[in-house]
Parts: C-alpha cells; structure tokens; sequence
C-alpha cells in the first residue's frame, strides 16, 4: 500500500501544476491581468484555511494561523501567485 501512495504523489502534484497551467490563459484578458480572478483564488484559501482551523480547533489552544498554509491551502495560495506571474511568461 506504501508503493501505491508514493506513486500516486510521484506524479499528481506535477499533473496538478500542469492541468492549472492551461487555465492560466484567463488570468490576462486584453493584456490585463485580472486581479479579481486573483483575488478570489486568494479569499478561497483564507476561507478554506479558516475551516480547517476550525474543524481542528475541537476546543483546544489554536495553534495555526490563517496564513500559515500547511495542507491544501496552500496549493491555492501558489496558484494566486502563479497566475500573478502568467504576463511574465506570455
């Protein structure tokens, strides 16, 4: 079951990266980038970090912030930054 579990990360984060590139063409519309797109994104993970935080939370101390990305927030938070870089590479 080891082997199954290291396959499967050996290749969806890059497959994950990838997939996220082909929709960064919506980020620039008429040579602008679209800081609303952006910016969602960014409210996306802070909401989903808050959520976490509060499921785990479960009474004790709170010992996470909302801008410490530890789990699957932060993949949101590189895509907010990546499609900030997007002109870059267009």
């Amino acid at each position: 079951m080891d082997e199954l579990y290291e396959y499967i990360y050996l290749f969806h984060m890059p497959l994950f990266v990838c997939v996220s590139g082909f929709f960064a063409k919506s980020t620039v519309k008429n040579g602008c980038l679209r800081a609303e797109l952006i910016s969602s994104i960014v409210a996306l993970a802070i909401s989903f970090q808050l959520v976490l935080i509060t499921i785990e939370h479960h009474g004790g101390p709170i010992t996470k912030t909302p801008l410490s990305f530890e789990s699957a927030p932060w993949y949101l938070i590189a895509l907010a930054v990546w499609h900030q870089l997007t002109p870059l590479f267009s």
